[in-house]
């Protein structure tokens, strides 16, 4: 579906790596910088992608790069920037680093989970890092799909907190 797409991961955390592996699954053949540690979830992730140790040869090639935060795509802006944070850009909290717990109780999602004369519980499993993961993807398809169109660079903006609310 996705063949002849090019994608360059420079994210570092699930849900960077959640959003590269289904570009790749979708035939996106995807190149990635992060260090190899051994993780067995690493290694899930990034099946399918090929791991360099520089970007550089990558990046003046690549449809879309896949970012923590925006600005880290040197160069030529590539038609798609993916950036991906915990509460998205331009706002009041920009730049907090928030942990995921954190950010399931500013959603309002812990109103859901637990009893009522008990401490709330969040969800385990670093949930929100897949759910923005999955969100990124389908944003970083749908434009590349308008840059291919009219040649004017697209940034998307992953906000955790927005994808778990």
């Amino acid at each position: 579906m996705l063949d002849g797409l090019r994608v360059v991961d420079r994210s570092d955390g699930i849900a960077g790596a959640y959003c590269a592996k289904l570009l790749t699954d979708l035939g996106a053949d995807t190149v990635f910088t992060a260090p190899l540690d051994g993780d067995p979830l690493t290694e899930y992730l990034r099946t399918s992608q090929r791991h360099a140790a520089a970007d550089t040869d990558w990046l003046d090639q690549a449809d879309v790069v896949i970012v923590g935060e925006p600005g880290r795509a040197p160069g030529a802006p590539p038609p798609v920037t993916v950036a991906i944070t915990a509460l998205g850009h331009g706002g009041p909290d920009d730049g907090l680093a928030l942990t995921e717990e954190v950010l399931q109780a500013r959603s309002g999602s812990l109103a859901a989970h637990g009893h009522a004369h008990l401490p709330p519980l969040t969800v385990g499993g670093r949930l929100g890092e897949y759910i923005v993961g999955a969100f990124a993807a389908l944003g970083g398809v749908t434009a590349w799909s308008r840059a291919a169109r009219t040649g004017v660079p697209e940034t998307v903006d992953a906000s955790m907190l927005e994808a778990i609310q």
